[in-house]
């Protein structure tokens, strides 16, 4: 029976180094299908010398596979970063974020409050001067 599988190897090695691509194409699909076979060890051994330098000078890419690759390149999000691509931050006072950070709405008394801001009245003496050591320098 392995005698059999020899011929169609032959076979398919001619066939993967057709001139129209189409057959090659199809070719390789018996190579892939062979290959999740427990026996492909056995069938290929001893044809190997003849079948890695079909297989190598047949891996070339179409116009589109290469347009495909060179985007991949364009889109290195797989590419670690090197210290030059990353933009520095610059950070901010703890004042200033909350300054930007804080909605102001108009009071009771037509003047601005602060939303969820707790007024340093409402603190007790000892957490008060903390804040304002804080918040004023």
């Amino acid at each position: 029976m392995l005698w059999l599988i020899d011929i169609n190897v032959e076979y398919m090695l001619i066939r993967t180094q057709d001139p129209d691509d189409g057959v090659a194409l199809e070719s390789c699909e018996f190579w892939l299908s062979l290959a999740e076979q427990p026996i492909c060890k056995d069938v290929l051994a001893s044809h190997l010398d003849k079948l890695v330098p079909v297989l190598v000078r047949g891996m070339r890419y179409s116009e589109i596979d290469i347009i495909l690759l060179k985007g991949d390149v364009e889109e290195d999000e797989m590419i670690p970063d090197r210290d030059e691509d990353i933009r520095p931050r610059f950070h901010k006072s703890k004042r200033s974020v909350k300054a930007e950070g804080e909605n102001m709405n108009m009071g009771e008394n037509g003047g601005e409050e602060v939303e969820g801001a707790m007024g340093a009245d409402t603190l007790d003496p000892n957490t008060r001067n903390k804040y304002m050591e804080i918040c004023c320098r």
